[in-house]
């Protein structure tokens, strides 16, 4: 099946079959119970005695991991708890929409709302599959950045010998670009490695994560191109809801444009699933997965 078919066959079962408003709502039940449910864990924080979590979060996103607080374990336990909720709620999030996008690709409308929400059973499934999908695109990109990070920090050491004459123009240049590049490819590489992990988890909720994650890395093994090709297809999509803000920036449009890049967003979803769907069919006769 092309990309343009897969596209057709999305655009169909978006429309004509009636699962927009459903993905709409889906979506958006999802997402609102996720910022409901961390915000619970804000103000829970706040009243155990942290003082201005937001900011704190905020400091730390931006200039990494200060002790902020009163003391070093205060700090590791706020933060642990934080970023385990926050890893449980993606997971919880990123499970009921590949399920309900595997759901549409099959135009299977029994117990789909009920099927998007099965992540609330087995919360501890979810979030070690987040956590193992989190844990190694960040391994990826500390090892792609290491040299230039290494770089970049080498002047706090005074013995260090220079390595690149940053004076030089044409070395600066050369060596933004490359290390914008290797950033690319550390994001790129886990991301369509394990790009199905949720919808196999979908489809096998019995499965461990670290089987999820073996499964889809067998699954777009010589196919990550396949996968590249297919998103890249989609970038007409979101040429109208991008198109939106050029036009006005009044409430209105934002709204609109929120509402209709996740309509593109599902869109390709919805795609990606019928390509998942193609790939589980191609790969029944290979050998299975141990």
């Amino acid at each position: 099946m092309t990309n343009k078919e897969i596209r057709n066959q999305a655009w169909d079962l978006l429309w004509h079959k009636n699962w927009v408003s459903k993905l709409i709502l889906i979506s958006s039940a999802l997402q609102l119970s996720a910022s409901l449910i961390m915000g619970a864990v804000t103000d829970t924080l706040k009243t155990i005695g942290v003082v201005n979590i937001n900011e704190t979060l905020r400091l730390l996103e931006r200039d990494g991991f200060l002790i902020f607080f009163d003391s070093p374990l205060e700090y590791l336990t706020v933060a642990a708890m934080y970023l385990f909720f926050s890893f449980l709620m993606t997971g919880i999030v990123n499970f009921g929409i590949c399920k309900t996008l595997n759901n549409v690709a099959d135009n299977n409308q029994e117990g789909y709302i009920k099927s998007a929400f099965a992540a609330f059973k087995m919360p501890f499934e979810v979030f070690n599959l987040q956590f193992l999908f989190t844990s190694i695109t960040f391994l990826f990109v500390l090892v792609c950045t290491a040299p230039f990070l290494f770089y970049a920090f080498k002047s706090s050491w005074p013995h260090m010998p220079e390595l690149i004459n940053v004076n030089n123009p044409l070395v600066s240049f050369v060596f933004i670009c490359v290390a914008i590049i290797a950033v690319i490819l550390a994001i790129t590489i886990p991301f369509y490695r394990f790009r199905y992990i949720f919808r196999v988890k979908a489809d096998h909720p019995e499965w461990p994560a670290s089987k999820c994650l073996s499964y889809s890395n067998y699954l777009t093994l010589g196919n990550k191109a396949r996968l590249i090709k297919l998103d890249l297809s989609y970038l007409k999509a979101y040429l109208v809801p991008l198109a939106i803000p050029l036009i006005s920036l009044s409430v209105f449009s934002i709204m609109i444009f929120s509402l209709a890049l996740t309509v593109a967003t599902l869109y390709n979803g919805i795609g990606q699933s019928i390509l998942y769907r193609q790939l589980l069919a191609e790969k029944e006769s290979s050998p299975s997965l141990a």
